[in-house]
């Protein structure tokens, strides 16, 4: 049984759909997980749960989510030292043999290079939102000499791994275009993935439920679930569903939080966008339930953005067999991702005539509709299954005794 190290900024033992549970139940089955993450609450101090063949540690660091991007920095600089005092405390006996660690933070560089240093593991870097550069594409972060500090961060970051899982062949291209220092032989497509055994184990029943609770019945569905921040550029989205207002036979749900949740709230309210349903969590049970009975899934990132990356989403769409309505920047490959594989349709993000005209072919075309469903079904058995991730990931390591 192999020791493997994995450092994240948040693990939610409580969400079925978080990706990174996912992976690390998966990896726990036949290894021992070591989880360093953020304590969620806090009012908590630091705490160790053990679970079989895991243990999470939760670093007392501040928030991370939720919170400016004043209180997300001070968060990020503590990360290093208290991640690596958390090692020294609990782990000082523990060798470990793999280090995942996903991104956006930048701050695990110098743990990651304490753990390298002292045990000689491999490195699996999961890349994901791009940082600084996201930040600097948003506005978000504004000084050039802030910006070219974590960029030699970063850089540092990136020497670090034995492979780097990027989430499309685009981002492939733009990490080493941007990264003379990045081998393209580490770089490899990893996609998010989605624990499909666990997602299809929630049976089709209780339809009246969930018609009930959201009054969506003999209504065309178009559904967004997840964040709801500025790189989603939600406003572009409620501009779409105020054409749609007047029509009894459309309703529109979002599930999610996020920074710019209270503003599209208002939105919504001075809109007046009845047709639109706004909710901050539902269980997983139910949120698989109703996944299936959707027939668009909503998919939006900010026009501004100029790394490729893909939404978590995605993997549950597709999953679930819904065809997806896309408004994504120019930089991105989705738009050709989807149409390659017939899962959907795509436009840039602030082109409304191009993103009516695809709303309408998916609401006006049934068959159309369900065979994109199909063919999303399809390529998340063939390539976004957790455990076509963690075979990858694993392959860092030499095949366990």
């Amino acid at each position: 049984m192999r020791n493997i190290l994995f450092l994240s900024l948040n693990i939610d033992e409580a969400n079925n759909a978080d990706l990174y549970r996912q992976l690390v139940n998966k990896m726990s089955s036949r290894d021992k997980v070591f989880v360093v993450t953020l304590q969620g609450d806090a009012s908590k101090g630091e705490e160790v749960v053990f679970r079989r063949n895991l243990v999470i540690i939760k670093v007392r660091s501040g928030k991370m989510y939720g919170v400016n991007f004043i209180k997300k920095g001070i968060t990020s600089l503590r990360i290093p030292r208290n991640y690596i005092n958390a090692i020294k405390s609990y782990l000082y006996n523990t060798k470990f043999d793999l280090v995942v660690c996903p991104t956006p933070t930048i701050t695990f560089e110098k743990v990651i290079r304490y753990v390298k240093k002292r045990d000689n593991p491999k490195v699996y870097l999961i890349l994901r939102d791009v940082f600084p550069q996201a930040a600097w594409d948003l506005g978000i972060m504004k000084s050039r000499l802030l910006y070219g500090y974590f960029r030699i961060i970063e850089k540092r970051l990136y020497s670090l791994p034995d492979k780097i899982g990027v989430m499309s062949p685009r981002q492939i291209e733009y990490t080493v275009r941007h990264n003379k220092n990045v081998d393209r032989e580490k770089l490899e497509c990893l996609p998010n993935w989605v624990d499909l055994d666990e997602l299809y184990s929630y049976e089709d029943g209780a339809d009246a439920d969930i018609y009930d609770i959201f009054n969506i019945k003999d209504k065309i569905i178009a559904f967004y679930g997840g964040n709801m921040g500025l790189p989603q550029e939600i406003p572009f989205l409620l501009e779409l569903i105020q054409r749609y207002k007047d029509r009894d036979d459309i309703v529109f749900i979002m599930v999610g939080k996020g920074t710019e949740r209270e503003k599209i709230i208002k939105m919504k309210e001075s809109m007046k966008l009845d047709n639109l349903i706004i909710k901050d969590y539902i269980e997983y049970s139910l949120y698989s339930k109703l996944l299936k009975k959707c027939d668009i899934g909503l998919v939006n990132l900010n026009r501004k953005f100029t790394v490729p990356n893909s939404p978590a989403k995605l993997t549950s769409y597709f999953a679930a067999g819904v065809p997806v309505l896309a408004a994504v920047d120019s930089n991105n490959d989705l738009i050709e991702i989807l149409d390659k594989y017939k899962m959907g349709l795509g436009s840039v993000t602030g082109d409304l005539e191009s993103y009516i005209k695809n709303f309408e072919t998916l609401i006006n075309n049934k068959n159309l509709r369900e065979e994109m469903g199909e063919n999303g079904k399809k390529y998340a058995k063939e390539y976004l299954d957790v455990n076509i991730a963690y075979k990858k990931i694993m392959n860092c390591l030499p095949p366990s005794r």
